[in-house]
């Protein structure tokens, strides 16, 4: 996306009016249109224009123009009220969500929200802090709930303050200029061709390397790569959560996230539920993100692949499993995921270091796995689930009675 700077040549009378509503002269025009924050604006040769405010922690914000590319139409853009872009947060670098606020503000096609999970009141406390000046919300969990759960809070909230779709990120998650606008005008194209549409995703890249990972497809046993032979989205079996924008409509049909798997698999799992269910997941190869996967990178017979810590592998493999025992999966992803697991505790067992401490818990990944226990790792005395605690946010309980009220299903997971 081209960013034309606001300037005097092209709009001679410009003020800031009040929040952040601005006043535009287009002297081609000879009128004098009012805009909100985010508003598409066609010019009178037909161009599209996006007006936003970039956010700033200073008294000085910088204002831009966007020049959308042809494909972009204005009438298909939701409005900015449509959409709440979520950020999961443990431990996080300040800087950097504050940054990832800044940049949804820019792109201005939503709403942020951030789930702080991490298990203390002073780091939530900080991070409000840190975020007031972009206008972001933090809701305080006190605990960590994991990823799926974090993710379900905000789509309850979402549900319960009025929002059409959702954008689900990680704190690590750096989005390109244009991302957000592309997945909004292919979500909508797509949905207006008559497609059930679960999720639109943007194509990722480690900032560790240059590669860009591909979509994929379920094989007889292995993932295969989408080929993209044209400009548009692509139809996969998966999307991951980070840079996944999903219609509200969509979870009621299909349900939450399921909380039990906490961290890994849950994205998958939950696409390949909405696929039983007859909705499908597109991939935008246009709008890319930058996204880190894994502590480091092990490289094998030419392959990256990432390398998490040993207890993030235990939930690798045993999330693995217990997706394996969803009733609706067919057998060959039943196969594939079973295959996996094992190649992936010989590999990393054998090749990664500290080989014992990764070994056992990849073996009691697997072992729990097998045995169907789900939930939080609670240490070397096993596995314990956790309630949900007294002290989630009010809005959050809020929105869980409201959801509950109306007989959603979506408060349901299989």
């Amino acid at each position: 996306m081209k960013v034309v700077r606001f300037v005097q040549p092209l709009w001679p009378r410009a003020r800031r009016q009040y929040g952040m509503t601005w006043l535009l002269n287009d002297p081609d025009q000879s009128r004098v249109t009012r805009f909100c924050e985010s508003s598409v604006w066609t010019g009178s040769k037909g161009q599209s224009y996006l007006l936003v405010m970039r956010p700033s922690c200073d008294s000085n914000p910088r204002t831009d123009v966007l020049s959308l590319p042809v494909p972009f139409d204005g009438a298909r853009q939701a409005r900015a009220a449509d959409i709440l872009a979520v950020v999961v947060c443990y431990q996080p670098d300040v800087t950097a969500v504050v940054a990832l606020a800044q940049q949804l503000r820019v792109m201005g096609r939503a709403d942020v929200l951030l789930v702080e999970n991490t298990e203390s009141p002073d780091a939530c406390e900080r991070l409000k802090a840190a975020v007031a000046c972009v206008g972001a919300e933090v809701v305080c969990q006190g605990m960590n709930l994991g990823v799926a759960e974090a993710h379900n809070i905000a789509l309850r909230l979402a549900r319960q303050r009025g929002y059409r779709y959702v954008l689900l990120l990680d704190q690590d998650t750096r989005l390109e200029d244009d991302t957000l606008p592309r997945l909004v005008a292919t979500l909508d194209a797509l949905r207006a061709s008559g497609e059930r549409v679960a999720g639109v995703g943007a194509a990722f890249s480690d900032p560790r390397g240059q590669t860009v990972f591909p979509f994929v497809r379920l094989g007889r046993l292995r993932m295969h790569p989408v080929p993209v032979t044209a400009a548009g989205p692509v139809e996969c079996d998966l999307l991951i959560s980070s840079g996944c924008l999903i219609p509200l409509d969509a979870v009621e049909a299909v349900g939450l996230l399921d909380s039990g798997f906490f961290i890994d698999y849950v994205d998958m799992e939950w696409c390949a539920r909405a696929r039983a269910r007859g909705w499908k997941v597109f991939g935008v190869p246009e709008a890319r993100m930058r996204h880190t996967i894994g502590d480091a990178t092990l490289t094998v017979l030419g392959r990256t692949i990432p390398v998490h810590s040993p207890q993030r592998q235990y939930y690798l493999i045993r999330n693995a499993l217990l997706f394996a025992r969803k009733p609706y999966l067919p057998l060959n992803w039943r196969v594939h995921l079973v295959y996996r697991a094992v190649t992936q505790v010989a590999m990393f067992g054998l090749l990664c270091r500290p080989r014992a401490a990764r070994l056992h818990w990849l073996l009691r990944g697997f072992m729990d796995g097998l045995l169907g226990r789900n939930g939080r790792l609670g240490g070397p005395s096993g596995i314990r689930r956790r309630a949900a605690p007294a002290a989630v946010s009010e809005s959050a309980a809020a929105s869980r009675q409201t959801l509950a009220a109306d007989g959603s299903r979506s408060e349901l997971v299989e």
